[in-house]
């Protein structure tokens, strides 16, 4: 196969065959031309070459969330926020709708790259471990986030609860640690739903500001 340099021929006839042009120049002899400059003798009969074929790009499905930063030096906690205020089925059942009502507020710390999250329950009545048992301790919350992922906490932090008959409210506090890939999961996606492992009967409750979580995130990282 010799490269084209400078040849003075002229070309009359020719025809594209499998992305080669086969030309005949002035002198009568066939030529076979490459795409990427070069040339051969054409031979009756012979196999015209097929050019080189390559593996075709690989494009993944999906490309992955850009992974969050954690400031490691930092020590700081988010406000309390309100992340639900939903019947529940179980005080529901003995107070109606309108008064049996759990109401829960979490707040975020970062104490230093470990983030903690934190969620006090509140149930309008003066005796709350009839319906929902003593405390968090060793109990888990579940946040169920857009995507249908789970996030399971254990609660085994922070543990502490009031029971305030004068005033008929009950608090269930706790507190559990958010892995790096648990972060992740929050930072990109909303929060739909809160899953308590009440050690009488679990409930599930419905997150009024779905992106509330994720927003307050970014403030500690």
């Amino acid at each position: 196969m010799k490269q084209i340099i400078l040849i003075a021929i002229t070309l009359f006839t020719f025809s594209q065959i499998n992305a080669q042009i086969k030309a005949k120049t002035e002198s009568g002899n066939t030529v076979i031309l490459y795409k990427n400059g070069t040339w051969e003798y054409y031979e009756a009969g012979a196999e015209i070459k097929q050019p080189e074929k390559t593996a075709p790009a690989v494009i993944p499905a999906a490309v992955a969330a850009t992974a969050i930063v954690i400031d490691k030096t930092a020590t700081k906690s988010s406000e309390r926020i309100e992340l639900f205020n939903c019947v529940s089925p179980k005080l529901s059942k003995y107070f109606g709708e309108e008064k049996g009502k759990i109401r829960c507020y979490s707040s975020l710390s970062n104490d230093k790259g470990v983030l903690t999250i934190r969620f006090e329950l509140n149930a309008p009545v003066g005796d709350g471990y009839r319906y929902f048992g003593r405390s968090l301790e060793e109990r888990s919350i579940t946040l169920i986030l857009d995507d249908d992922k789970e996030i399971n906490i254990p609660i085994d932090q922070q543990i502490e609860e009031k029971f305030i008959d004068k005033w008929n409210q009950s608090y269930f506090i706790g507190a559990g640690t958010l892995s790096e890939d648990e972060l992740n999961a929050i930072y990109h996606s909303s929060l739909y739903k809160i899953k308590v492992d009440w050690k009488k009967n679990p409930e599930v409750y419905d997150v009024e500001n779905k992106k509330l979580l994720q927003e307050t995130l970014k403030e500690v990282l």
